[in-house]
């Protein structure tokens, strides 16, 4: 005769209500843990949005060559802070013009514009005047798009003295613009008291820029207030 093997009883099985009660919770958990996520990453995916808004626009912000970005002289600087509130006072009393963001507040730059590398990656170039170590001059950063990890855009900096003009004097800066027939330069004309100068900057694979001087032969030319 076959005997039925016997079953060996290892646990009793929760009640029903208790098994609802274990599912509950750890659904609650679940919700739990996006909501708090959410509240933690949301200021940087805001933040992110609005750099990355800030980023697009800066890509193709022009100015006319003639406008004067940083004015040295304090009477001529205090006329542009008058005429335009896209003006604002700057380091060592100079008064500086700034792109809009959308946010409202002013980004200042001598050129902002979009710069490809020889290899074809496309940077957005900011040069802003800013004092030095080693002297008066600019500051070039080769900015990458920001992203959610770093909202703040990645960026490699270059140090770009001014040229030669009369000892201790600040020249007047005119809008950068970017080279029509080379992706990947930019230049800057640099207006002193009795001579001005182009700077001459171009983007190089490792994000860095290379920079010279030349003379400006063109006929002085200024923004009027």
């Amino acid at each position: 005769m076959t005997e039925t093997p016997t079953q060996l009883d290892y646990g009793l099985a929760p009640p029903t209500g208790q098994r609802k009660l274990i599912r509950f919770m750890t659904i609650a958990l679940i919700v739990l843990g996006v909501l708090v996520a959410g509240w933690l990453t949301a200021p940087r995916v805001r933040g992110t949005i609005e750099a990355r808004r800030l980023y697009r626009q800066a890509m193709s912000f022009t100015r006319p060559a003639v406008m004067v970005v940083v004015e040295p002289d304090g009477v001529r600087g205090a006329a542009l802070l008058r005429s335009n509130t896209d003006y604002q006072p700057g380091d060592g009393g100079t008064v500086n013009h700034g792109m809009r963001s959308p946010s409202g507040g002013l980004v200042a730059s001598v050129f902002l514009h979009a710069r490809s590398r020889p290899d074809g990656t496309v940077r957005l170039i900011r040069v802003a005047d800013e004092p030095l170590l080693g002297g008066p001059g600019l500051i070039c950063w080769a900015m990458k798009p920001p992203t959610v990890f770093n909202p703040a855009p990645n960026a490699r900096s270059t140090i770009i003295p001014f040229p030669a003009g009369p000892p201790g004097e600040h020249p007047r800066l005119y809008a950068g613009q970017p080279d029509p027939n080379d992706a990947s330069r930019f230049t800057i004309k640099c207006e002193y008291s009795d001579h001005s100068a182009i700077i001459r900057g171009t983007l190089c694979d490792d994000d860095t820029v290379s920079f010279d001087y030349v003379a400006d032969a063109s006929p002085t030319t200024q923004e009027s207030p």
